[in-house]
Parts: structure tokens; C-alpha cells; sequence
């Protein structure tokens, strides 16, 4: 079969638009060098690029920059940015990042990241709206601080209705984001907080001064504060967004990363006894030269040469290459060391997890759009490692195994039905990488139990290592719906390096419970 009618075939297969516009990607991915595969991967953050972007996205490529840029204007879903070099189509880029941020969320975050130190030193509006843009995918929890900084910034250089345009375009792009999931909720509060505030564009001379703006910046910390107290989470304030950025995100990264260990000093004694035996018989040269005598003279020389040539030179190229390569060691070991350490508690760490699931929970009931009479409990959760591989491992001083990435489950149990919301959760950046929910009456459950598998890990330090006993929980309907949680290793809940444990038996309970009492009540 050529490679036309298979994707013909794939194209008739799929059950969506949306499936059949990835196929095509896909297939144009597959067609190309992966040099140029990657490239067009990384081009597709930014919304306009060129050779240098495309350098200060793919460092390992810098070299290749030029040639491949010139490679990409050939591609079919390249077109031409006015005065800025190139783009990809926007059908075509909205593949590819929906599709990177389903499978690679770090590797968008990263790219991002690496856009923003990019664009930020560059003092053009457009410039610095593309800097907070990807400034806030990267790492969202700043946000507040990033556009305080912003407002500060140019509303000391730009009439009102710049202002207002540069924050509008800035809003509309991340508005883009949102509607695609690929960001967090934070964020889109912040939007909303934003577009309800009217006064946050009337910039006029008086508001545009250094004073005013920072009074009012204040004034807005204040606000939001108190934004969304209700049915949302209350955004940080300009300092606690500043605490959460430093601390929180520095110290779970630390967490999360081997602590190098010391270079051991070398043993120079091997060369230092060359040397001092060298220097001896340079010494005893030199006696003997002074003796005027032939044999010794000769006797000299011959001391002199292999001094100098044999033990001097050779114990010296010793001990140089063993204190060289110690220096070098010891200074990657303290570069390292200050990247992994110190690092926070367990506690710490378990604190953070626990205000992250608070919210995803909120978040839940928002986008399940259940009022409270409707469900006749607090809801049931279940949560594990998420199933990336990007989730790494670590045992903790308490003996227990934590992990950078969870994959949430969030139960309510109605009268009728079963309301979930599943979500996986970057620990680093206190984020929401994807989400779902599903809903569906309590006799279309055909399954519902537990599974003990193996599942690869991989533990900090790059080790991999495969685990025989992940236990993960199965609920699966008629209509072809399946959910998965792995929430625990099967071992004795006292055994050493057992997960930390989100939920537990106690939700797989209740939701047995609520399907027989419905299978007695409704189904005799």
C-alpha cells in the first residue's frame, strides 16, 4: 500500500475534523529531516520567527540555524510575517501545540520559557507583548508580577489607547490559550479580572504618572486579594506572587533533583614523589657538576637528565591533570550542588500537594457545573503519579515515595449518576497540563475494580527502574468510556517507599456502594 492510500485510509478512518487535521500534520512531520521536524516543532511557540528565534529556540541547532529557516519558508504551512520574518498557519500551529502540550508539557513550557528570555531585552511593543506572553505560559504563577512590571513599564512611555491596545493583544492571545486548555485557570481569572475592570485601561495623563500607577497598582493588589472567593481560588498578591515564583517553584525543581555528591580528592602522591624525586636528582646534578671531575661531570648530566626529563616533567603532568581535574569537578559539584540543594521538607512538599488538589477540586465543581444540591456529599478523590514521563520519582526522608507529576481524580456521586473530573497536575509549576470530565448514569458502569501492573518509573537521577506492583483503579461503561488511576504500589501500607497517598480505598468503597444501592433501588 503506498504511502497516499494509507493516509487516504487514516483520513476516512478518523471519527473527527479535528483527528483529521493531526493526521495530515502528522504525516507531514513524518515526511520531513528530523532536524527540520524539530525545528518546525519549536517555531510553532512564538508566533512569528526567524533564523535568530529560531537559534534561541533550538540552541543544539544555532549552527543550522540560517540553513534551516531558509528550509522552512519551503514548507506548505509556512507563510510570510510582515516585517518579521515567517509564521506557521494558524490551523497548522494550533496542531502542534495542542499536541505538544498533550504529550511534552515541560518541552512546551521550556520553549516557552526560552521565547520569553528571548524577547524580553527587546524594547519593541509587539516585542515585549510576545515576552509576557510566553513569560506567562512558562510560568503562570508570576503572571500578576510580570504584568505589574509591564503596566509600570509603559505606562510611563505610551498614550492610554496604546496601552490598552498592547494589553488587549496581549489578552487575546492568551485567551487563545485558555480556550485550547492548554493553561492554567489562574490565568484565566486573571483575564476576566482584567476585562471587568474598565478603570485597568483608562490611562490617562494623571494615571499615567510613576505615582499614580504604582497607588493604584496597590489598590489592585488589594482587589484581588479578595478576587474570586466564592466559587473560584483567590489569585496571589504582586508579593505572594512573587514568594510562589522564587520559593515554591525553585524548591519543588530541588526536590525533585539528585544531589550531586563531592568529588573525592585525588591521590597525589604519585606525582609529588616523581617531583621530589626529580628534584633530588636535579640537586645531586648539580653537585656534581661542581666537582670538576669527569665522571662525575658525566654522572651529573646523566642525574640532571632524567631529573628533569623522566621525573620532574612526569610528575608535574601528574599532579597538574589530577589538580586540574579536580578543580573542574569540584566547580561542576558546586554549580550542581546549588541547583539541588537545600531542598524543602516532606512536609513542605505534601503542603503544596495538598493546596494544589484544594483547587483542582474547586475547579472541578466549575467545570462539572454541579450547585450543591445536587450531589449529596463532599466529593470522593483518587490520585496517583501521573502516567507522563515526565513524572519523576523520589523517596523522601520519611520513607516515602512522592512524585513530580499527579494524575487527580475528582468523584461526585449524585442520585442518578456519576459526575468525574481527571486531571494531570505539574507539581513545579502548581499547573494543570490537561483535564477532562465525563458524566454518565450509574447503569452504564460495566466495570469497576483494581489491577495490579508493571509500570516503568523513573526515579531522579535518570535511573529507570520497573515497578511490579502499581495498583491502579479501572472504572469502564457500556458506551466505551474507561478511566485509570494509579494510586498506589501494592505493598503492606507500612512498607518503606510506598506513595503518598491522595484519596484512597475509601472513594473505590463509596463508589461500589452508591451502585449497589442504586442496582437495589432502581433495578429489581
Amino acid at each position: 500500500m503506498s504511502i497516499s492510500s494509507s493516509l487516504l485510509a487514516k483520513l476516512i478512518a478518523a471519527q473527527s475534523d479535528s483527528e483529521r487535521r493531526w493526521i495530515v500534520t502528522e504525516s507531514l512531520l513524518q515526511s520531513l529531516p528530523d532536524d527540520l521536524a524539530t525545528a518546525l516543532w519549536a517555531v510553532a511557540i512564538p508566533h512569528w520567527f526567524d533564523a535568530e528565534i529560531l537559534a534561541a529556540l533550538c540552541p543544539e541547532l544555532a549552527d543550522r540555524a540560517e540553513d534551516l529557516y531558509q528550509q522552512l519558508q519551503e514548507i506548505s504551512c509556512v507563510e510570510v510575517f510582515a516585517e518579521r520574518g515567517h509564521n506557521v498557519h494558524e490551523l497548522t500551529r494550533n496542531q502542534l501545540l495542542n499536541r505538544l502540550w498533550q504529550t511534552k508539557p515541560d518541552s512546551f513550557r521550556e520553549l516557552s520559557a526560552r521565547a520569553a528570555s528571548y524577547f524580553r531585552n527587546r524594547d519593541k511593543p509587539e516585542t515585549q507583548i510576545e515576552w509576557s506572553y510566553h513569560l506567562l505560559i512558562a510560568n503562570p504563577t508570576s503572571a500578576y508580577q510580570m504584568l505589574c512590571s509591564f503596566w509600570i513599564k509603559w505606562g510611563n512611555r505610551n498614550a492610554g489607547i496604546e496601552l490598552e491596545s498592547l494589553l488587549e493583544s496581549l489578552i487575546v492571545n492568551l485567551q487563545q490559550q485558555i480556550d485550547a486548555n492548554r493553561s492554567t485557570f489562574v490565568v484565566s481569572n486573571f483575564i476576566d479580572y482584567l476585562r471587568d475592570e474598565s478603570s485597568a485601561f483608562n490611562v490617562s495623563d494623571e494615571l499615567s504618572q510613576p505615582e499614580t500607577i504604582k497607588k493604584n497598582l496597590n489598590q489592585t493588589n488589594t482587589s484581588l486579594s479578595n478576587f474570586g472567593s466564592t466559587s473560584m481560588v483567590a489569585l496571589p498578591t504582586y508579593k505572594d506572587s512573587m514568594v510562589i515564583a522564587t520559593d515554591r517553584h525553585e524548591a519543588i525543581r530541588k526536590y525533585f533533583m539528585e544531589t550531586p555528591a563531592q568529588p573525592l580528592k585525588p591521590d597525589y602522591s604519585v606525582g609529588l614523589t616523581k617531583i621530589g624525586i626529580g628534584v633530588g636528582l636535579v640537586i645531586l646534578a648539580v653537585i656534581l657538576l661542581y666537582s670538576k671531575q669527569g665522571i662525575p661531570i658525566l654522572l651529573g648530566i646523566a642525574s640532571g637528565y632524567y631529573g628533569i626529563s623522566k621525573f620532574l616533567n612526569d610528575g608535574y603532568s601528574i599532579y597538574s591533570s589530577q589538580k586540574r581535574d579536580y578543580e573542574q569537578a569540584t566547580k561542576k559539584y558546586e554549580l550542581d550542588y546549588e541547583r539541588a540543594e537545600p531542598k524543602p521538607s516532606d512536609e513542605q512538599i505534601d503542603q503544596w500537594m495538598d493546596s494544589d488538589i484544594e483547587k483542582i477540586t474547586v475547579e472541578a465543581l466549575r467545570r462539572l457545573d454541579l450547585e450543591h444540591d445536587d450531589y449529596k456529599s463532599e466529593p470522593f478523590l483518587l490520585g496517583g503519579p501521573s502516567y507522563s514521563q515526565e513524572t519523576k520519582y523520589i523517596r523522601g526522608k520519611d520513607g516515602k515515595t512522592r512524585y513530580s507529576h499527579l494524575n487527580i481524580l475528582v468523584v461526585y456521586l449524585t442520585e442518578y449518576h456519576i459526575a468525574t473530573y481527571q486531571c494531570d497536575h505539574d507539581m513545579e509549576y502548581g499547573q494543570t497540563t490537561s483535564d477532562k470530565t465525563q458524566e454518565f448514569p450509574y447503569r452504564e458502569i460495566t466495570n469497576l475494580g483494581t489491577e495490579v501492573k508493571k509500570e516503568k518509573i523513573y526515579l531522579v537521577g535518570n535511573v529507570i527502574s520497573l515497578e511490579e506492583g502499581m495498583q491502579e483503579f479501572t472504572l469502564a461503561t457500556s458506551g466505551s468510556n474507561v478511566i485509570k488511576v494509579a494510586y498506589k504500589f501494592a505493598r503492606n501500607t507500612d512498607s518503606s517507599g510506598e506513595l503518598v497517598k491522595i484519596g484512597g480505598e475509601h472513594t473505590i468503597t463509596a463508589i461500589q456502594k452508591k451502585l449497589q444501592e442504586y442496582k437495589q433501588k432502581y433495578e429489581r
